[in-house]
């Protein structure tokens, strides 16, 4: 009984300190994949501004400057989306890897070969399930 309660215990810590470290992992990998994205296109342009500091220097150059800020603030948009939407879908499921993520999605859809497929069985739609023995018998 007690070597019962000791396990449950340690079960319970290991959950915990997971749930700890994929909720510090997560902010710091996206702090580092955002860091160096934006540390990589501040390196292009200043490479290309110590390059060709005329280009920069222009007034008729103005178009280059605003789509240089337009794809910084269009990638710290979509980066930031997608961590948006990561963030969403792993809160709303409940899910903290992606074989939990795989099993409730098994388990919310319709199975391939469950009762909501066949309703449309009369259609005879193409379905890629197996080779087929006929297939095996043409070789």
């Amino acid at each position: 009984m007690e070597k019962e309660t000791i396990d449950k215990t340690e079960e319970e810590e290991n959950k915990a300190s997971k749930f700890s470290f994929n909720t510090i992992a997560l902010p710091v990998l996206v702090g580092i994949s955002m860091v160096s994205i934006l540390g990589g296109f501040g390196a292009t342009i200043s490479l290309t501004r110590r390059k060709h500091p005329d280009v920069f220097m222009h007034s008729q150059y103005e178009g280059g400057r605003l789509a240089t800020r337009a794809l910084g603030w269009a990638t710290v948009i979509s980066c930031g989306g997608f961590a948006m939407a990561i963030i969403s879908v792993r809160t709303l499921f409940n899910v903290h890897s992606a074989k939990e993520f795989g099993d409730k999605m098994r388990s919310i859809m319709p199975s391939k070969d469950g009762e909501f497929v066949k309703r449309f069985e009369h259609m005879r739609l193409p379905r890629n399930n197996s080779i087929s023995k006929d297939d095996d018998s043409k070789k």
